[in-house]
């Protein structure tokens, strides 16, 4: 299912837009697929290519982003302290900038 809605999202972009080098956010409530596929296309591949380097810290920008749940709410599911779900999402914002930035 994930495959389907990223290849959506994917015929989506290339219908719509012209140039690929857009900025994305990583403001979760500012996220909608009609008019940001392209930057779910995007993060999706960040993520996958994070998961590679530290699988907890994508778990955390998955349930940020795609999920929208709170630093609290992820410690819980991870079973984690409130401050390690705090440092790795700021790790993972940190690295998720320095890849956007380098596209």
């Amino acid at each position: 299912m994930r495959q389907i809605l990223v290849d959506y999202a994917r015929k989506k972009a290339a219908l719509r837009r012209g140039g690929k080098n857009r900025p994305i956010t990583l403001d979760e409530e500012k996220l909608d697929l009609e008019e940001h596929a392209e930057e779910i296309i995007e993060m999706n591949d960040l993520i996958d290519k994070l998961s590679e380097i530290d699988e907890r810290r994508s778990q955390v920008v998955e349930m940020r982003f795609f999920g929208g749940m709170s630093i609290p709410e992820i410690s819980e599911v991870l079973e984690v302290t409130t401050r390690t779900v705090d440092r790795d999402w700021a790790k993972a914002k940190l690295w998720l900038y320095n890849e956007l930035k380098a596209l």
